[in-house]
């Protein structure tokens, strides 16, 4: 069995560069977007098959926007986005693995790290199923 999360993590920052500019997980002090996404903790779980070898990842995107007025809406607009990109059943391109399926799992705001700082968080958790080519 492979492991995807690489190519996985290329694939949503691909799809969802057209939103915000997206960042794979790590040090996100750097960052000098005051709007971006963070593709943030991927889980696998194999699942057993016959032939093939088909697993179920866990993807945590996190959505920042920081604004001074209307935070929640905008950043709100932004998860709207990311949701109708993932609920369009876009099928993400990948050299070893084919996308069978992504579903949102959950949506989950989430508290403000300031209140001077006016950064809005929330975290969209996809589970994609994935077979290995």
């Amino acid at each position: 069995m492979k492991y995807a999360s690489i190519q996985l993590s290329k694939a949503y920052g691909d799809a969802l560069n057209s939103v915000l500019p997206v960042y794979n997980g790590g040090m996100t002090s750097s960052i000098a977007e005051d709007n971006y996404i963070i593709i943030g903790e991927i889980v696998a779980v194999p699942i057993p098959q016959d032939s093939n070898f088909y697993t179920e990842y866990i993807v945590n995107l996190e959505v920042c926007s920081k604004s001074q007025s209307f935070g929640k809406a905008v950043n709100n607009g932004y998860v709207n986005q990311v949701t109708a990109i993932i609920n369009a059943d876009t099928v993400l391109s990948m050299t070893d693995f084919t996308m069978d399926n992504q579903v949102i799992e959950d949506i989950q705001t989430l508290p403000l790290l300031g209140e001077s700082d006016n950064q809005y968080r929330t975290i969209v958790r996809v589970r994609a199923y994935l077979t290995e080519k």
